[in-house]
C-alpha cells in the first residue's frame, strides 16, 4: 500500500466519521462552538484512529521481526526501533493532513444546514 492510497483511506474514514456526526457538530456550532473547537474535535478523532493503527502495526511488526529472528540465522536478530518511530511519525503526519480536509469542510458548514 502506498502512502497516497493510505492517506486517501484515512481521509475517507475521517470524512465518513464527520458525515455521521454532522448533526452533533451542527448542534455544537449552534450552541456557540467556534471554528477552532470544531476543527480540533475532528482532528483529534482522525489522529486517534491513526495513533491506534500505528501502535498496533508497530507491535505486530516488532513481534514478527522477533519471531523471524528466531527462525532464521542471525539476519533478523538485531531489531532496531528507529524505523518504527520514523514511519510512525510519518503516518501520523499523513493522518493529520488527511483529517484536515473533512475538518475544514465541516467548519464551513452552517448549523442550519447541518441540522437538516
Amino acid at each position: 500500500m502506498t502512502h497516497a492510497s493510505m492517506e486517501m483511506g484515512l481521509q475517507a474514514a475521517t470524512a465518513y466519521d464527520v458525515s455521521q456526526r454532522e448533526k452533533e457538530i451542527g448542534i455544537r456550532k449552534a450552541l456557540g462552538a467556534d471554528r477552532r473547537a470544531v476543527l480540533g474535535l475532528v482532528l483529534r478523532g482522525g489522529l486517534q484512529m491513526a495513533v491506534v493503527g500505528v501502535l498496533a502495526a508497530a507491535l505486530l511488526a516488532f513481534a514478527s521481526a522477533r519471531i523471524a529472528g528466531g527462525l532464521c540465522c542471525s539476519v533478523f536478530r538485531r531489531t532496531t526501533r528507529s524505523p518504527y518511530g520514523g514511519l510512525g511519525a510519518l503516518l501520523v503526519g499523513l493522518a493529520a493532513a488527511a483529517a484536515y480536509l473533512p475538518a475544514r469542510r465541516v467548519t464551513a458548514l452552517s448549523p442550519v444546514d447541518a441540522l437538516r
